[in-house]
């Protein structure tokens, strides 16, 4: 850079060729030239085929026709124009509009209904209205009600209508109402007795009460015969044969006749034995039926009680006394009763309790009696609680000696859960120091942890 020696020389790079792509040829107009198509490199833009230019064509001359006047539009008279760009050679002129036609629009005549019209005045080429019409108004209606005529069962009636007296237009046609036809109902069927006729069933118009089908007699029904049941004597009233009536009218159809008294109908009533406290009685007979006493029972006197003493016993812990009492041998009766004595309850001592170590499980409290040695409260078991772990920390290995790994031991009994193990030495720390200076002439190479030198070079 500074003495101009030329340390690296340029060497001839080969020239690319072009990368030629076709130019759009341009079509030349009335008044500019053209171009014919080429080729251009892509990457100089330098013209591998060169266009040429294509002379202007000129203008062709074409007629622009006249347009004839109406009565609404102007006309234009005739011009000219390039056929190829539209330049123009002669302007058209504007022509004035032409007049307009007339035709008579004739008049309408109005109704009772319908508007008319006056006479008025259009253009017969344009349509175009000259004189308007005028609306004449309707002469309206002159109505007159044609009345209703109501249908009946048999015959046809009319609705309200309307008409017209001038044109007799009927304005609101009367429209025929069907005949209603009768209404049917029915006279209900008589149903004959065994003491009266009865009647059919029929028909009859509920609106004008024509009969449509008329009711015929029915013969008297026959008595139901109904058996009225015989009644048994018995030992203290009468009985009755079995008779008959009409179950409709009551009529009795066969008369019932009255039985004779029945004799009792015997029936031992049993002898009751006496008891210690109770009387009895004897054998007696009465009427089954009736329940009449036909012989009478006697009372026997009362036994009395054969008495049984029964032993106290004596209350405990958990479980009640009673007293001394007596019953009756032969009916079981008690003559006095034994009273309950409270039980004694337990006499409590309390169980102690033992605590849970690290590895070993403990007991609560609980309690039992001193008389029965019941357990009153059970000692649950209580968990070992476990090693607190604590971690020894790992001595790290150095270049002078064996380090140690990590470990673990319990906070609360002092026992090693993990135990360490020794580590191989590390290596040296080995580091460079310089020593070059005024005083010092030369660097060495030592270990920055135990301070051991392992070279010693002069400073160049």
């Amino acid at each position: 850079k500074d003495c101009g020696t030329i340390t690296v020389a340029q060497a001839v790079v080969a020239a690319h060729p072009h990368k030629p792509v076709d130019t759009a040829a341009i079509a030349p107009t009335c008044t500019e030239t053209g171009l014919t198509a080429g080729k251009v490199c892509t990457v100089c833009d330098w013209f591998t085929v060169k266009p040429e230019v294509v002379p202007a064509k000129g203008h062709t001359e074409e007629v622009i026709p006249a347009v004839a006047p109406t009565c609404t539009t102007t006309g234009l008279a005739e011009g000219s124009k390039c056929a190829d760009c539209d330049y123009v050679f002669v302007e058209q002129e504007e022509v004035a509009k032409a007049p307009h036609t007339e035709e008579v629009i004739p008049a309408v005549d109005c109704s009772c209904e319908n508007t008319g019209l006056t006479e008025g005045i259009k253009c017969s080429v344009c349509n175009e209205i000259l004189k308007a019409q005028e609306v004449v108004e309707a002469n309206g209606h002159k109505v007159e009600v044609l009345a209703a005529v109501e249908a009946t069962c048999t015959t046809t009636g009319l609705t309200e209508g309307s008409k017209c007296t001038t044109c007799n237009t009927y304005l609101k046609e009367q429209v025929v109402v069907p005949a209603k036809g009768h209404t049917e109902e029915v006279i209900p069927a008589v149903a004959p007795t065994c003491t009266t006729t009865g009647l059919t069933e029929g028909t009859k118009c509920s609106v004008c009460n024509e009969i449509l089908k008329a009711q015929e007699e029915v013969a008297k029904a026959p008595h139901t015969e109904e058996v009225i049941p015989a009644v048994a004597p018995t030992c203290t009233t009468t009985g009755l044969t079995e008779g008959t009536k009409c179950s409709v009218c009551n009529e009795i159809l066969k008369a019932q006749e009255e039985v004779a008294k029945a004799p009792h109908t015997e029936e031992v009533i049993p002898a009751v034995d006496c008891s210690c406290e109770n009387t009895g009685l004897t054998e007696g007979i009465k009427c089954s039926v009736c329940n009449e006493i036909l012989k009478a029972q006697e009372v026997v006197e009362a036994n009395g009680h054969k008495v049984e003493v029964l032993a106290a016993v004596e209350a405990t812990c958990t479980t009640t006394g009673l007293t001394e009492g007596s019953k009756c041998t032969v009916c079981e009766d008690i003559i006095v009763a034994q009273e309950v004595v409270d039980m004694k309850g337990h006499v409590t001592a309390a169980l102690p309790a033992k605590e849970a170590t690290c590895t070993e499980t403990g007991l609560t409290e609980g309690t039992k009696c001193t008389v029965c040695n019941e357990i009153l409260k059970a000692q649950e078991e209580v968990a070992a609680k476990g090693h607190k772990e604590e971690t020894i920390p790992a001595v790290e290995g150095s270049c002078a000696g064996q380090g140690l790994t990590e470990g673990k031991k319990c906070t609360v009994c002092g026992t090693v859960t993990v135990e360490q193990k020794p580590t191989t030495g590390g290596s040296h720390n080995k580091v460079i120091y310089f020593l070059c200076d005024e005083h010092n002439n030369h660097y060495i190479v030592y270990c920055k942890d135990c301070e051991k030198v392992f070279f010693e070079f002069p400073c160049e």
